[in-house]
């Protein structure tokens, strides 16, 4: 998983050689995918097609190139729709930079959440559903947070995670019971801080932040069970910083390396 890695600099080159280096392929893109508009998706992407790399769930953010040319090169299926492994996991991925299809998502998402029959169920989107940093505020989407905040959290027992971007650092945060795994400490780093405990009804606690460092987030299945690890992974000595385990309809448990961190 890496959300804002839409340039290709030191920082992003840095992530792609320890996610190479882990053997993994598949990668989850919580949006921001390009950010020169005068660049192109080949100028930033070419190096990590190269290496092997797959899009499995890419998300739109409100960095690109426009909405069709992103889902075009990506090979999206659409700006809004699932990743199914059948009996495994549910991957739904929204658009929460659109404004104008809204109650079409909030549609869609709600008939995904009930037919859902995995034991997985994770939700990509680009901007956080509360405000974790100061540099951006969950209202800069607010229609789009108003009617899809409601149905994630009435529908909470059959969810996993959040998975999202938009603030360039690398933290897991609880929602009122809500995991969310912001991973975005990628192209560009900013200053640690922890999210306000109270924002718009609900109890937002930072349970780890990263080291200040380019950090990705590896996603796996425990095969023994119904749970999933995200693992915080630096990206300078491929350490994992923090460990989450993951149950649908509960709370993220950090493991105890995690208080190590921030």
């Amino acid at each position: 998983m890496i959300g804002d890695a839409g340039v290709w600099n030191e920082n992003t080159r840095a992530v792609r050689d320890s996610i190479q280096r882990s053997g993994i392929r598949r990668l989850i893109m919580p949006g921001d995918n390009l950010y020169n508009p005068l660049s192109t998706y080949d100028r930033e992407w070419l190096p990590w097609k190269k290496a092997g790399f797959l899009f499995e769930a890419v998300a739109i953010g409100n960095h690109h190139l426009g909405y069709d040319r992103e889902a075009a090169y990506f090979e999206m299926p659409g700006q809004v729709y699932a990743q199914v492994l059948p009996g495994v996991a549910r991957f739904l991925v929204l658009n929460s930079d659109s404004r104008d299809s809204v109650e079409q998502q909030a549609d869609w998402l709600q008939e995904q959440l009930e037919q859902a029959t995995e034991p997985a169920v994770f939700a990509i989107f680009h901007h956080p559903p509360v405000s974790l940093t100061s540099m951006h505020e969950w209202k800069e989407r607010e229609d789009f947070h108003k009617r899809i905040r409601p149905l994630l959290f009435e529908n909470r027992d059959r969810l996993t995670g959040l998975l999202v971007g938009h603030d360039h650092l690398a933290g897991l945060y609880d929602v009122d019971g809500l995991p969310v795994i912001l991973s975005g400490a990628t192209h560009e780093l900013r200053g640690v801080e922890r999210a306000k405990e109270k924002q718009a009804g609900f109890t937002v606690k930072t349970q780890w932040v990263f080291d200040g460092k380019p950090t990705w987030v590896r996603l796996k299945r425990v095969v023994s069970g119904n749970s999933w690890l995200a693992e915080f992974v630096r990206a300078a000595d491929d350490q994992v910083s923090c460990s989450v385990t993951l149950v649908s309809g509960r709370p993220g448990v950090p493991s105890a390396g995690c208080a190590r961190g921030r």
